[in-house]
């Protein structure tokens, strides 16, 4: 009879994403202020869309329809190009910018804070708090799962998404790449594991666990192959420029456009096509227990999924949308669905 007892990788992979847990609640928490700008997100020169009264950038004498040129030295050419200097924001360590206006070339300093717990709004609090909750509530599942089912490969695909569930961030912390920076070596490799299961397998993983509960949809493996080669070119760039970012915040410019729209392609496709197996797998299965489990993975799935993406897009609605969205009524009820229904 084969053993039972959990396989010392295991322990490692837990211990990996406990620590990633910690690590991405506290950037949570602790994260730099806001900038106070919005910026436009298209493949196209960088232009500050609006800002915010009193806030660093009006302080620093930014004003909508500047252009950003250049980071602290280093060209910036698109909304792709920011995304590592704000993940490398540091409080009181100010940037360096280079703004175009009106053919003018402007060199204002951009200087944050720690952001105060207290200055944020309720809805925000709510959703801070209740993102972190359901994180953790994830993150236990799918430790109970694995080590009740240490030898059993479908079991642990399904701990090993929920996990990648727990890691993830619509957007990430502002500064949670310098914060990654300044940990112990053994603790910043730890972290390794967590991220690139998240960030760059994502997909795969959802649509390998979806294509093989409770049972093998695909005679032949070279569906779910072809799932996972298809993240390997993303993957490889995305990877790289983290650890470009990471361990050498003086070249973090020129991260690709493409490969951040093509690995936010592949996670949602990935989800998406996995459900679409189940379903194609609920109409093969004749066992009424089998099918229950599905109908609950199914609705469970799409409802969480759901209530999620409606508590983050609230910020980018405006007027009676913006005001419903994040009223703390809608807010509560998506977290309980959240939390409940999966």
């Amino acid at each position: 009879m084969p053993s039972s007892r959990a396989p010392w990788w295991l322990f490692v992979m837990a211990a990996s994403f406990l620590a990633y847990f910690v690590f991405a609640t506290y950037c949570r928490f602790w994260e730099p202020e806001s900038e106070g700008f919005q910026l436009g997100a298209g493949t196209g020169p960088v232009v500050l869309l609006g800002v915010v009264p009193n806030s660093p950038a009006a302080k620093a004498g930014l004003e909508a329809g500047d252009t950003i040129v250049s980071v602290n030295g280093q060209r910036v050419q698109s909304f792709a190009d920011w995304i590592p200097f704000r993940a490398n924001l540091e409080v009181k360590h100010p940037l360096q910018l280079e703004i175009e206006r009106d053919g003018r070339k402007l060199r204002p300093v951009l200087t944050l804070t720690r952001r105060v717990w207290t200055n944020l709004q309720l809805a925000g609090k709510v959703r801070l708090l209740g993102w972190t909750g359901a994180q953790l509530l994830t993150l236990i599942l799918a430790l109970l799962i694995a080590f009740s089912r240490p030898r059993d490969p479908v079991a642990l695909l399904g701990a090993w998404l929920l996990a990648t569930g727990a890691s993830f961030d619509f957007v990430a912390p502002r500064g949670r790449v310098a914060v990654w920076r300044e940990l112990p070596v053994p603790l910043s490799l730890l972290l390794w594991a967590p991220h690139i299961s998240t960030y760059v397998l994502g997909g795969p993983i959802a649509f390998t666990f979806f294509a093989n509960f409770p049972r093998r949809l695909f005679r032949r493996p070279w569906v779910c192959v072809l799932v996972w080669a298809l993240a390997l070119p993303a993957g490889v760039n995305s990877l790289l420029a983290q650890y470009r970012s990471t361990y050498h915040p003086e070249q973090v410019a020129g991260l690709s456009a493409w490969a951040v729209r093509m690995l936010s392609l592949l996670i949602a496709v990935g989800f998406v096509g996995g459900v679409a197996t189940l379903v194609a797998n609920y109409w093969i299965l004749t066992e009424l227990n089998e099918r229950r489990r599905l109908r609950v993975l199914v609705v469970g799935s799409s409802a969480g999924a759901l209530s999620t993406v409606l508590i983050f897009i609230a910020g980018a609605l405006k007027g009676f949308a913006s005001a419903f969205a994040q009223s703390l009524p809608v807010q509560m009820v998506s977290l309980v669905v959240f939390l409940a229904v999966p």
